[in-house]
C-alpha cells in the first residue's frame, strides 16, 4: 500500500508516520550499508480490530444503539474486513515466526512485500469481508436493542451536512462530537483486503471465523458490558424501537 500525502484526522497520520518508522529502520542486512546496526521488522496491522473487552469500536456502537440513537448510514451495503482479536495475536506471532526464520528463507518477509529495504506491511484481518450494517444490527438485536432495519435510513450527503456543522460547533463549543466526516466516510465506504500476501508470507491463516467470532463477542458484552448499561437508557431505547 502506498502511504498518502494528505490525512483525514491525525490519528491517521500518526499511524502512517510510526509505520514509515519502523520501514525505514529495517534494513536488508547489506554489509557493505553505512549504518553500523539495523532491525529486523514486519508491519502486522489488524483492520477493525474487535473482540471481548473491546471499549472502542464494539462498546461505541452499543452505546449509540442502546439509546435509539444509531441508524444505518446510506443503504447499509458497504463491505468491509474485520479482524477478531485472537486473529490479530495470531498474526503477530506469525510475523515473528517469519522474522527468526528470515536468514533460511532468503528474507522473503522483506523482499516480497516492500519495493525498498525496509520491513513488510501486511493486514490481518479475519478473512472474507462483512456487510458492516448487517453485523452492527445483529449485535444490537443481540443486546435487546432492537432491529435497525425497520428504522429510517440516513442519506449519506445529509450525514455529511450534518458532521461539517459538527465541526464548526466544536470549535465553538469546545466540546466533541461523535459524528465527524471521518466517522461518516468510515461508516459507508467499502474497506476491505486481501491476505493473498499474509497467507504466502508468513503463512497465516485466520483461527476465528468472524461469525463465530462476533458471536464470541455479543455474548460476553451481553454477560460482562449490559448489565452495567443504565436500565432507564435500554427501556427508553426499547420503547423508540418499537
Amino acid at each position: 500500500l502506498t502511504i498518502p500525502s494528505k490525512f483525514l484526522v491525525p490519528y491517521a497520520a500518526s499511524k502512517a508516520q510510526a509505520e514509515r518508522e519502523v520501514q525505514e529502520a529495517s534494513s536488508s542486512g547489506d554489509t557493505s550499508s553505512s549504518s553500523s546496526s539495523f532491525l529486523d521488522t514486519v508491519i502486522i496491522s489488524p483492520h477493525q480490530i474487535y473482540g471481548p473487552h473491546d471499549r472502542l469500536f464494539f462498546q461505541n456502537i452499543l452505546q449509540v444503539a442502546g439509546n435509539g440513537q444509531l441508524r444505518i448510514f446510506g443503504n447499509g451495503n458497504n463491505l468491509i474486513s474485520v479482524c477478531f482479536v485472537d486473529n490479530y495475536c495470531h498474526g503477530l506471532l506469525c510475523g515473528a515466526d517469519a522474522l527468526a526464520n528470515n536468514n533460511n528463507n532468503n528474507n522473503v518477509v522483506k523482499s516480497k512485500t516492500s519495493k525498498k529495504d525496509g520491513g513488510g506491511f501486511y493486514i490481518i484481518t479475519d478473512g472474507s469481508p462483512i456487510r458492516l450494517w448487517d453485523k452492527i444490527n445483529e449485535a444490537s438485536m443481540g443486546m435487546g436493542f432492537g432491529d435497525m432495519r425497520q428504522k429510517l435510513h440516513l442519506p449519506v450527503w445529509l450525514l455529511y451536512a450534518v458532521s461539517y456543522v459538527c465541526l464548526v460547533l466544536e470549535w465553538i463549543l469546545h466540546r466533541k462530537f461523535k459524528l465527524t466526516p471521518f466517522n461518516v466516510r468510515m461508516m459507508t465506504m467499502d474497506r476491505y483486503f486481501s491476505l493473498e500476501n499474509a497467507r504466502r508470507d508468513l503463512e497465516f491463516e485466520p483461527l476465528v471465523d468472524t461469525d463465530t467470532a462476533w458471536q464470541l463477542t455479543i455474548d460476553w458484552f451481553k454477560e460482562h458490558w449490559l448489565p452495567t448499561y443504565p436500565t432507564k437508557q435500554r427501556s427508553e431505547a426499547k420503547t423508540k424501537s418499537e
